[in-house]
């Protein structure tokens, strides 16, 4: 009896641990959380900037008190459970110092929500002091660096294209324990400019500012009417010991003049594309703009196009690149004699846009719209191979106008032949091109004309006449044709 109770018990106790290690690892399940987040901003000069250590406190009944800290980009996170069907009163309360405190919020929260709390923006407390002075009160120490703010990158486009023209650019003069200048220490920060665009006007202004409560100073930069870089440095002098306290060279990069006609270009996706005989086939035609700096236009600068052959989008906009795309459209008008000096197939693309004082700017390129493609061969279609020699046949393989076939047109030969049972004989063809065709405009030798060559392959030549035929095959976009050669090959 005494064994059963003590079995008993032992197995009771192995249930006991199984449950209790299994309840252990119970996932929290998502429906339970809250989330709440949102970003700490200031505005200074007209822009809203994100604030750094911002302390934001979150308490609630029952709720065990949470602080967080806001990042680089103002951002702060809270992330906590309820139990299902429970709402929440939380308070919010958020300081930093140097900074007036703000007055505390409350608002409700349930399970399974998310709050993202629009921006909260706080201002500088001017009645208080900034870091530590060197025993000069009240307020901040002397001006010992100055911090370029932003924003990081500038690039402002020429005077007159359409684009932004100004940039304002922020500075904040810092003590030697790296703390903002208080209104007790501010100071007069001039600003000075440097660079090739200051010869077509760019500028600063104001030239100079008072810091402000803050400590912070900021300046507009203009572009002018020349490309390249600017170099931007704000200084002040101290009063104290005439030391000169100088900020690091900000840089501004002006670009995208307008259209100039030495960096206006235009070319096809393809010189050569099968379709004279076709309707809505498609070609691409790139141009690309530049200004006289040799940098990209402004971005959206309009180009207009136009064709003597099918019809072609009529305006594309620039990108960042200073290039846009139009799409060429074969169709009527068919391009027959449309460029003086060349036959039937050849159209005109023009491009164009508007330059420095209304001057057209534009460019065009030619064309070849190719048409279905034939064979043809000379002296004759004869073959007539006399024993251990060859014969070659010069061959024109072009479209119905002789203009070369489009690119990827692959042309191939072969040669049939039965020698008697027992013989070695051969013949052999060979001349015409193994890889395809290349995107030409112009016909002439390798892209319309062609040699092709029969050989008696049969080691000390054919002993008697051996039929053959060889057989030429062209295939691509502009279609597939095919030319028989027939005679004999020995004697």
């Amino acid at each position: 009896m005494k064994i059963k109770i003590l079995m008993c018990l032992l197995a009771a106790l192995f249930l006991f641990t199984l449950y209790s290690c299994t309840d252990k690892v119970a996932p929290v399940e998502e429906e339970t959380l809250v989330i709440i987040s949102g970003k700490v901003v200031e505005q200074k000069q007209n822009m809203i900037l994100p604030v750094k250590d911002v302390q934001v406190n979150l308490t609630a009944s029952g709720l065990t008190p949470m602080i967080d800290s806001t990042d680089q980009d103002g951002n702060y996170y809270f992330q906590f459970t309820l139990e299902p069907a429970v709402q929440l009163n939380v308070t919010m309360n958020i300081k930093k110092e140097g900074y007036k405190e703000e007055s505390p919020f409350t608002f409700e929260v349930e399970v399974g929500s998310k709050y993202p709390i629009p921006p909260i923006t706080i201002t500088l407390d001017t009645t208080t002091t900034i870091g530590g002075g060197g025993g000069i009160p009240p307020g901040s120490g002397m001006p010992q660096t100055i911090a370029f703010m932003g924003p990081q990158t500038i690039d402002i486009k020429v005077y007159g294209v359409g684009g932004n023209e100004t940039a304002i650019i922020l500075y904040e003069v810092r003590d030697s324990l790296g703390f903002p200048i208080s209104i007790s220490q501010r100071d007069t920060v001039t600003f000075s400019i440097a660079g090739p665009p200051v010869a077509g006007g760019a500028y600063v202004s104001p030239s100079w500012s008072l810091t402000n409560s803050a400590g912070r100073v900021a300046t507009t930069v203009n572009s002018g009417t020349i490309s390249g870089v600017l170099q931007i440095v704000a200084s002040l002098r101290r009063e104290s010991d005439g030391v000169w306290v100088r900020s690091t060279p900000t840089r501004v990069v002006v670009n995208a003049g307008l259209p100039d006609q030495n960096y206006f270009s235009i070319g096809p996706k393809q010189s050569n594309f099968a379709a004279y005989n076709w309707i809505g086939r498609t070609n691409e035609i790139l141009v690309q703009v530049g200004d006289k700096y040799s940098n990209p236009v402004h971005q959206g600068t309009a180009v207009y196009f136009n064709t003597t052959g099918g019809i072609v989008t009529a305006a594309r906009y620039t990108d960042i690149k200073g290039q846009t795309t139009a799409t060429l459209y074969s169709g009527n008008p068919l391009p027959n004699y449309a460029v003086p000096g060349f036959g039937p197939g050849y159209a005109w693309i023009y491009a164009q846009t508007i330059g420095q004082n209304g001057v057209i700017v534009k460019d065009s390129v030619i064309i070849l719209f190719s048409g279905v493609p034939g064979i043809s061969v000379s002296p004759s279609y004869t073959i007539n191979v006399p024993r251990g020699g060859s014969q070659t046949f010069s061959v024109n393989i072009s479209d119905q106008h002789g203009n070369p076939l489009a690119p990827g047109t692959q042309i191939s030969s072969t040669i049939e032949f039965s020698p008697p049972e027992g013989t070695n004989w051969a013949a052999k063809v060979g001349g015409l091109p193994d890889e395809p065709l290349n995107d030409y405009l112009f016909r002439g030798p390798g892209r319309t004309d062609f040699t092709l060559t029969v050989v008696d392959a049969t080691p000390a030549g054919t002993p008697q006449i051996m039929p053959v035929v060889v057989k030429i095959s062209v295939s691509g976009s502009n279609g597939n044709a095919t030319a028989f050669l027939y005679g004999s090959v020995g004697n």
